[in-house]
């Protein structure tokens, strides 16, 4: 059975419409905003996902290279090889980040907040397209 329904909704002053089709959703608002479809931003995030997945790869390779002889120069590779770690940590988290999200286009439930079940603003996800909070909902 097919469903559809709109959902109205006022987001940093400007007029915001959700029009849901068969777990597809599109989201309009007023004036100059685009339509975002979940299929670009899915591409978006598999893009996202390919870059973040070949930057822990280089990092990885990076940091398996053999050090150096020299005691100041292996202290020097030591606190660089630290950081390429830090990168890559932080890159695995956003490797998982958007994975989710991806999974939820793929559920139906991306662009909802996981706390209120509220709409999350087109503006809100074309910054941080794997966020599953809304504005309100993360300041908490």
């Amino acid at each position: 059975m097919s469903h559809s329904f709109l959902v109205y909704q006022t987001v940093h002053g400007v007029d915001a419409f959700q029009i849901e089709f068969n777990d597809v959703s599109k989201e309009y608002s007023g004036g100059n905003r685009a339509m975002q479809d979940l299929s670009e931003i899915r591409q978006r995030l598999q893009h996202n996902l390919q870059e973040h997945i070949d930057r822990v790869e280089k990092l990885e390779n990076r940091l398996r290279q053999p050090g150096d002889e020299d005691w100041e120069e292996q202290a020097s590779q030591r606190s660089n090889d630290e950081v390429l770690q830090s990168l890559s940590t932080q890159a695995r988290k956003e490797i998982d980040q958007i994975r989710r999200a991806i999974g939820r286009i793929d559920e139906g439930s991306y662009g909802r907040c996981t706390k209120c079940d509220k709409a999350i603003s087109p503006e809100r996800l074309e910054l941080l397209p794997f966020t599953t909070t809304c504005v309100d909902c993360s300041t908490l």
